[in-house]
């Protein structure tokens, strides 16, 4: 390894396994969640709760505050309703120079009747940590996990189309 490319590591933490990050949340659906008269969760509350998960990701994967710098488009596949479950889970797919790519996978469960969750979504979430000195923090990159490997490569891709 050059000096050059050493030096440009130096002041990077070690990598981490993709696994590392995981986060997993539950989240019951309440009637203060939901419309009052169709029952089904309020699209915003749904966004809050993925961009929380995404952020306990991040947040694992380098061990400092992180924000929010977008989210990519999210197409609903199913609504939950009031008394539902929803199972969120996030993990870091990909840690770049000093942002990184969330993937949160999103279902739902009636109570009573785990066996059969609902897909209702993926999510990809670009968050970037901040320090109050306001400088660009570097990021441990990723090693994928063989399971995670596809995500990896792919959010190359995703992130030249943002």
């Amino acid at each position: 390894m050059s000096s050059v490319s050493q030096q440009q590591h130096a002041d990077r933490p070690p990598p981490k396994s993709s696994t590392e990050s995981k986060v997993e949340m539950q989240q019951l659906v309440l009637p203060r969640d939901g419309d009052v008269e169709s029952h089904q969760l309020h699209s915003g509350q749904l966004l809050k709760w993925i961009d929380i998960a995404a952020c306990l990701a991040a947040e694992r994967h380098c061990d400092k505050p992180c924000v929010t710098v977008s989210m990519d488009g999210v197409y609903f596949e199913h609504i939950p309703r009031v008394g539902n479950v929803v199972i969120l889970k996030a993990q870091v797919t990909r840690a770049f120079d000093s942002s990184m790519e969330i993937l949160v996978d999103v279902r739902c469960e009636e109570r009573g009747n785990a066996e059969q969750p609902k897909v209702v979504c993926k999510a990809y979430l670009t968050f970037i940590a901040r320090l109050k000195d306001k400088m660009k923090v570097k990021l441990p990159f990723i090693i994928a996990a063989s399971e995670d490997r596809t995500e990896y490569f792919l959010a190359n891709e995703r992130r030249s189309n943002r």
